[in-house]
C-alpha cells in the first residue's frame, strides 16, 4: 500500500456546498480517474482518504488537504494528470507527495489556518477614520469576547487568545482587505466570520459582513505547509 497526501482548492463556483459534499466530489473523480485506491474491510468498506481540516460553508481555500491510500505505486506526473481530468471546475489538484503509510495522519494536525478576506465599507459611514479606530480599539483590548450560540450550546471565549498576531489591513478603494492568523489548539479555534462579526458588532467596523468574501491561503503545522512535513 501506498500513501499520498493531495492539496486541492475550493473555488468561489463551490464555496456553499458542505465539507462532505465537496469529499464525495473528490471520492467519485477519483473513481473516474481509475486510480488503484484501497479500501477498508468490513461489512460496509470505505475509501482510505482522510481530510485534515474540514473548510466552514462559504469559504474558498487554496489548502484543502487530503491523504489517501492507493493499492499499487503510481508515478506523482501520472496521478496529478489522470485525477486533475476528473475534477469539476472549482476544484484544482495544487500537489501530491509520497508519504509514509505508518506515519499517521495525526503527526501533522494543524496548528494555524492563514485567512485572506475582502468586505465591502458600509457606505453609510465614515471610511478610512472610522476602520483605523475600530482595528485600534480591538488591538488595545486586552480580551475580545465572542458569543458562540449554536440550536445545543452557548459558547463564550477570547478571540485574542486565537490570533497568532495582529490582523493586517488596508484599504483599496470601497473594499477593506484582511489578512488573519488564527490559532488552531487543543481548546478548539475560531472562525474568520465570527472574527468579523465580532469587529463589527463589538469594534463598529463599518463593513457589510455579509458580503465578505472569506479565502483561507494557508494551513500550517509549526509554520510549515503540510505537504512539507511528508
Amino acid at each position: 500500500m501506498i500513501k499520498y497526501r493531495m492539496v486541492f482548492t475550493k473555488g468561489e463556483e463551490l464555496r456553499f456546498i458542505s465539507h462532505l459534499d465537496y469529499a464525495e466530489v473528490i471520492r467519485r473523480a477519483i473513481l473516474r480517474a481509475k486510480l488503484p485506491v484501497n479500501y477498508s474491510e468490513g461489512f460496509s468498506p470505505h475509501m482510505k482518504m482522510t481530510f485534515l481540516a474540514a473548510l466552514a460553508l462559504g469559504v474558498t481555500s487554496d489548502a484543502e488537504y487530503m491523504d489517501v491510500e492507493l493499492t499499487k505505486e503510481l508515478a506523482t506526473k501520472e496521478i496529478m494528470e489522470r485525477l486533475s481530468l476528473q475534477l469539476p471546475t472549482g476544484i484544482k489538484l495544487l500537489n501530491l507527495k509520497k508519504i509514509d503509510l505508518n506515519c499517521p495522519t495525526r503527526k501533522a494536525q494543524p496548528d494555524m489556518t492563514v485567512y485572506q478576506v475582502e468586505v465591502p465599507l458600509d457606505c453609510k459611514e465614515t471610511g478610512s477614520e472610522m476602520v483605523y479606530e475600530s482595528f485600534q480599539r480591538f488591538d488595545n483590548e486586552q480580551k475580545a469576547v465572542y458569543h458562540r450560540i449554536t440550536p445545543k450550546k452557548h459558547q463564550v471565549f477570547d478571540v485574542k487568545q486565537y490570533l497568532s498576531k495582529p490582523i493586517e489591513y488596508e484599504i483599496h478603494g470601497h473594499c477593506l482587505r484582511m489578512l488573519i492568523n488564527i490559532r488552531i489548539t487543543l481548546k478548539g479555534s475560531v472562525k474568520a466570520s465570527e472574527i468579523l462579526q465580532l469587529l463589527k458588532d463589538s469594534f463598529q467596523l463599518p463593513i457589510e459582513k455579509e458580503n465578505a468574501l472569506i479565502h483561507r491561503k494557508s494551513v500550517l503545522y509549526k509554520n510549515r505547509s503540510l505537504i512539507d512535513w511528508v
